[in-house]
């Protein structure tokens, strides 16, 4: 569990501030950028109306420019990721110069740039579906990557 919390610290930076069409359950649209979601409630950096607060409960869904290639993320509840788990390995990356210049190197790693191109992964990681991020085939290659190893064993 500890090292799928690292793989959300990993890939969710480039998910989240990614250009997206925020579609609302009441028909209206706005384009924003994803700073955050806590809490059920989504921080959005738009060009007109600055930093706004969206509950995850009016999205409809959000469209994204991948590669080029449209993705429709339809939110789902976010499955529950312990706040004080993903508090710890952040303070302890941010401690520990050489894990985050591990942790850094990783993310230019071919295994871990298919990842980000993947929609599928990546619905799952903008979801926190630690359960898809789990079985999904490139996940679990990932997790036998000797670097990703490494890291965990330095998180332990």
């Amino acid at each position: 569990m500890r090292l799928l919390t690292l793989l959300l610290l990993l890939l969710l930076p480039s998910t989240l501030l990614a250009d997206m069409l925020i579609q609302l359950k009441d028909g209206s649209s706005l384009r924003g950028e994803v700073l955050s979601m806590d809490n059920g409630v989504y921080r959005v950096q738009t060009r007109s109306l600055g930093v706004i607060t969206i509950p995850a409960a009016n999205v409809q869904g959000m469209l994204s420019s991948d590669a080029g290639a449209a993705t429709m993320v339809q939110p789902v509840p976010a499955a529950p990721v312990d706040p004080s788990a993903v508090a710890d390995i952040t303070t302890r990356m941010m401690q520990d110069e050489g894990l985050l210049t591990s942790i850094m190197a990783l993310q230019s790693d071919p295994a871990m740039q298919e990842i980000l191109k993947d929609p599928e992964v990546m619905k799952a990681v903008q979801n926190f579906d630690l359960e898809a991020l789990r079985n999904h085939p490139k996940i679990q290659a990932l997790m036998r990557n000797p670097r990703v190893q490494a890291i965990q064993g330095r998180l332990q």
